[in-house]
Order: C-alpha cells, then sequence, then structure tokens
C-alpha cells in the first residue's frame, strides 16, 4: 500500500510539474509576444509623429501658398475686367511679328499705287473665320483697311 501511495504521489507530482511547466511556457510566450507588440507600438509611434511632422510641413506650405494667392488675387482684382484686353493684345502682337510689314513701314497701295504709311494692324473675324488688314494713313490723311497682298513695301 505504500508503494501504491508513493506512485500516486509521484503522478501527482509528475502532472504538477507538467502544468506549472506549461504555464511557465505560456507566461513566457504571453511576455515575449507582449515585447514584440510594445516594438511594434513604439516603430508606429514613431512613424506616426513623422508623418505628423510632414504634415505639418505640408500645412504650412498650403498656407503660405493660399496666402500668396490670395495677396495676389487682391493686388490683381482691380485689372481683372482688362484680362480680355491683355489677352488680345498679346495674340495681336505675336502675330505682328509674323507679318511682312512693321508699324512705320511707307508702302504703296497696290490697286491705285498710293503712297501711304502703316498706322496699324486690325484683327477680325468670327470663330470661323479670321482676317489681318492694315490700317493705312494715305497722303491726303485719310485712313484706309487695306489686305497684306494689296501692299507693296517702299524699303526695299
Amino acid at each position: 500500500m505504500e508503494q501504491n501511495k508513493w506512485k500516486k504521489y509521484l503522478k501527482i507530482m509528475a502532472i504538477v510539474l507538467v502544468i506549472s511547466t506549461l504555464v511557465f511556457i505560456l507566461f513566457y510566450k504571453m511576455n515575449s509576444s507582449n515585447r514584440i507588440l510594445q516594438n511594434e507600438r513604439e516603430i508606429l509611434k514613431n512613424e506616426i509623429v513623422r508623418l505628423k511632422t510632414e504634415v505639418d510641413a505640408v500645412n504650412k506650405k498650403v498656407k503660405k501658398t493660399r496666402f500668396s494667392r490670395d495677396s495676389l488675387y487682391h493686388v490683381l482684382l482691380p485689372y481683372m475686367p482688362y484680362e480680355s484686353m491683355v489677352k488680345s493684345t498679346a495674340q495681336r502682337d505675336s502675330i505682328a511679328r509674323l507679318l511682312p510689314f512693321k508699324y512705320g513701314e511707307a508702302v504703296v497701295v497696290m490697286p491705285d499705287s498710293v503712297k501711304g504709311i502703316i498706322d496699324g494692324i486690325v484683327y477680325g473675324g468670327n470663330q470661323f473665320e479670321s482676317y489681318v488688314k492694315f490700317k493705312v494713313l494715305l497722303k491726303d490723311q485719310k485712313y484706309v483697311e487695306v489686305l497684306p497682298t494689296h501692299l507693296q513695301s517702299l524699303n526695299k
């Protein structure tokens, strides 16, 4: 009977040892996984801080851009009604560079061979067609609008 008690005692001790080992392993694994989670949490916190600084920098740039845009808007607001005129003037000047005759050039109006001076360039038309005519000041102080094909230069 004494031997039975001894076997029973060993079985109980073995079970307690196995259970305590399992509990120890469980706590160890939980602790190591907790450390891993803490490391990941620290990495994520650092990443969040870095992203916040980037967002702050971008917000500063946006604020500066808005301020300069708004400042320019207020400066340019009185000139907005003249925007189409400025664009058409720029287009006129870019076309004038390509034309064969310049402002102030002496020309002969071909059908009548009347001499005159180019005083301006007239652009016209609609969305389907356009034209370019020269405004020529004749000897008798009259202005005529003439197509470029009807002019000949005197400054050859």
